[in-house]
């Protein structure tokens, strides 16, 4: 008889450390819907029956819901299934990565709509939040053209994701421009040997870079597209739920 097991961690996106008494919630393709709390030390574990596809959703106050996708299908051996589920503080702003547009322009590239349906199931996923997108860029041209440009740029990832059926009063654009250098965080830190975590690449902080190559990974690492969460209370009905 075939024994599967799905053994997982909760874990902190910002932080990587384990998230405690997190709401794991198992559903399969078979019907079956399970629940479990994760432990302190993040951990939880599920039996899994073969030939199954499988949705874990994680959910605790403060963060939004984690989310990940495992199956038994075509597995001819039991095993245990290892995962780490990821949940990001709703207090941080986060990344959304490869979300390319081109030169001097608010287009989005084909290339940017798997990152940009990503974020359309995390609004899904979470359905009472409002959030801010920002579009930053680096500091080379007029601070009013980058302030235009992003402001352009971050209209065009609203209008997307409006396309895609999310409410316009659940988004707001705003172009940054050169005016927030990113501050780096522990992953870039780990990624790159000449950044550090909390480092902040302003203009005199780039051109002291020993390198050209630096200071262009540098400008590209200004070169992006974030959103933050205002408001965890929306409802489409227009009832304001209290914080």
């Amino acid at each position: 008889e075939l024994v599967f097991t799905l053994q997982g961690t909760v874990k902190d996106e910002s932080t990587e450390n384990p998230i405690g008494e997190a709401k794991v919630k198992l559903v399969g393709s078979d019907g079956t819907s399970l629940e479990t709390n994760s432990g302190v030390d993040g951990k939880f574990k599920f039996k899994l029956k073969p030939e199954t596809d499988y949705i874990v959703t994680t959910q605790k106050v403060n963060y939004l819901k984690g989310k990940a996708k495992e199956s038994t299908k075509g597995l001819t051996k039991s095993q245990d299934i290892v995962t780490d589920i990821f949940m990001s503080p709703i207090h941080i702003v986060i990344e959304v990565e490869n979300i390319f547009y081109d030169l001097n322009r608010a287009d989005l590239r084909p290339e940017s709509t798997v990152a940009l349906d990503n974020l359309v199931e995390i609004l899904n996923d979470n359905n009472t939040i409002t959030i801010e997108l920002s579009a930053h860029t680096d500091y080379r041209g007029t601070t009013e053209s980058n302030i235009d440009l992003s402001q352009r740029r971050a209209q065009s990832v609203v209008s997307y994701l409006i396309d895609k059926g999310i409410k316009t009063e659940r988004l707001t654009a705003k172009g940054y421009g050169e005016t927030e250098p990113k501050v780096i965080t522990r992953k870039l830190g780990a990624k790159y040997a000449f950044l550090k975590e909390r480092d902040v690449l302003g203009e005199d902080f780039i051109n002291q870079l020993s390198s050209e190559e630096e200071k262009e990974i540098a400008h590209q690492i200004n070169r992006r597209t974030e959103f933050k969460v205002i408001r965890t209370d929306y409802s489409e009905s227009g009832i304001q739920f209290g914080e």
